[in-house]
């Protein structure tokens, strides 16, 4: 009878350590399942019409609504970028024109827009918006 229930009593660790081993497993696939779903980020600015594009449109159209847009005609913000560019080294970056950092300025200035605005008409992040803004604000 003991060696009866001395198996018993092992068949029971066993399947107490599967359990536990099962319950860990699904602990641990739970937790990754948290962790990916609070990972996995979509895209916000998903326009096909970038910010260049967009100024390119602006600066090309209508003389009108380059004043709409900026508050300033055609040629006045070309020639603020060209001033911002040669006498105050603001320069573009891998994926934002200078044109496109002056449009950001201009527009955030001349509509008191919110960042979050902003950022719908030139396809760019917050931070980017807000960086670029600055930069022209204080050019180095």
């Amino acid at each position: 009878m003991d060696s009866d229930d001395s198996n018993s009593s092992n068949d029971n660790e066993e399947c107490v350590m599967e359990e536990d081993k099962e319950f860990e497993m699904l602990c641990g696939l739970a937790l990754k399942g948290i962790i990916l779903a609070r990972n996995l980020r979509t895209p916000c600015h998903t326009s096909d019409r970038t910010g260049h594009m967009f100024i390119t449109e602006v600066l090309n159209g209508h003389p009108r609504r380059c004043y709409e847009m900026f508050r300033l005609n055609v040629p006045v913000f070309r020639q603020l970028r060209l001033d911002l560019a040669t006498n105050y080294g603001l320069q573009q970056t891998r994926k934002v024109s200078i044109e496109e950092s002056v449009g950001i300025f201009l527009m955030t200035l001349a509509h008191g827009c919110s960042n979050r605005f902003v950022q719908e008409f030139f396809n760019h992040s917050g931070e980017t918006i807000h960086r670029h803004f600055h930069t022209v604000w204080k050019p180095r």
